[in-house]
């Protein structure tokens, strides 16, 4: 059976976290932060090459799951882009992971062609397309995919996507 996959027109950047949700904090990289700066680099980026762009938040300030949702669901033909970075105890772990709800087949489309740019643009170890039903995702009614762009629990990985150079990186991949 062939996938058919949605277009999209616009793409909703969603900087994780926000306000009081700062996310996670690693070696003075402060989630919430990291993923406003990279929001802000990829809507430049993207703009750049003529594609429409939407942000759920521009400054410092939380805005809900459900917000979050609303404001791609506004957008019929709108891609959701998450952006995140992980973390873990065990602090040599490194890597990026891109997430998609599984009743999408077009998001895991988007999902494993994000997860090819990556692996082309960047050394960082690829850990893979996943399914998640993360409530962003879930309540998204078009396209949405969560990327984590890598784990501020490693220090060189903190340390790099700290610099303008590092957020850069991520937005053009």
């Amino acid at each position: 059976m062939a996938v058919e996959v949605r277009a999209f027109e616009t793409v909703v950047i969603d900087p994780g976290h926000g306000g009081a949700d700062e996310g996670t904090d690693w070696h003075h990289a402060r989630e919430k932060t990291l993923t406003l700066a990279v929001a802000k680099r990829l809507e430049n980026v993207l703009r750049d090459n003529g594609i429409p762009t939407v942000m759920t938040r521009r400054y410092d300030h939380y805005v809900s799951l459900d917000e979050r949702a609303d404001i791609a669901n506004q957008y019929p033909s709108s891609l959701l882009l998450s952006i995140h970075f992980n973390a873990t105890p065990a602090q040599s772990i490194s890597g990026f992971e891109i997430f998609h709800f599984a009743e999408s087949p077009s998001s895991k489309l988007v999902a494993e062609s994000i997860e090819h740019a990556f692996i082309e643009a960047s050394p960082a170890r690829d850990r893979g397309v996943h399914t998640q039903n993360y409530e962003v995702l879930v309540r998204t009614n078009g396209l949405a995919v969560l990327v984590e762009c890598g784990f501020i629990s490693n220090k060189n990985d903190a340390a790099h996507f700290s610099t303008p150079e590092g957020q850069q990186e991520l937005a053009e991949t």
